[in-house]
Formats: structure tokens, C-alpha cells, sequence
């Protein structure tokens, strides 16, 4: 995974509305196509949903 994958990754969990929501935007246009890194970040992501 790569570092800007990573910081929009980490961007979710901002206290910052304007950084989550651009993150979560750059996160959904990139699974228009097949993610490599997904079962990287599939826990994490889950975390951050459970817990929003």
C-alpha cells in the first residue's frame, strides 16, 4: 500500500470533516476499479465504521 493510500486511510478517523469527507471521496473513486490493498485496510476500515 502506498503512502498517499495510507494518509487517506488514517484521513477517515480525522476529528476534521473537510479531511475525512475529501479522504472518503479519494477512497470510493479508487474501488471503481479492483483494490490490491483491500484486505490491508478491510479491518481498519471496519473499526472506523463500527465506531463513527
Amino acid at each position: 500500500m502506498d503512502l498517499i493510500l495510507t494518509n487517506h486511510v488514517e484521513n477517515i478517523k480525522s476529528k476534521d470533516k473537510d479531511l475525512r469527507y475529501g479522504s472518503f471521496q479519494f477512497l470510493i473513486q479508487l474501488t471503481q476499479h479492483p483494490v490490491d490493498c483491500a484486505y490491508e485496510v478491510w479491518d481498519d476500515l471496519i473499526f472506523i465504521i463500527k465506531n463513527w
